[in-house]
């Protein structure tokens, strides 16, 4: 895992208010059942504050899980 995957894994860790020691390989919405619509603008707007971007409102439902996530910030921030 590289410094991103485990920021992210960190951040949905923390918003969710997940245990840090949670047992599952990927972090997604159907997996975990604290990662409702509201858990979803949370982690986008903790996303926006942490990396200082805006993400595409059409992107943010593609980020459903920490594997999207890390797939669509890498592109918008490679874009900068």
């Amino acid at each position: 895992m590289n410094n991103l995957d485990v920021s992210i894994r960190e951040l949905i860790i923390e918003v969710l208010k997940l245990p840090a020691d949670i047992e599952v390989e990927h972090l997604n919405s159907d997996t975990i059942s604290e990662w409702d619509s509201m858990g979803h603008i949370q982690i986008i707007i903790k996303l926006e504050e942490m990396f200082l971007c805006e993400i595409p409102r059409n992107k943010v439902p593609l980020m459903a899980s920490d594997k999207k996530i890390i797939e669509e910030l890498t592109k918008l921030l490679t874009l900068r």
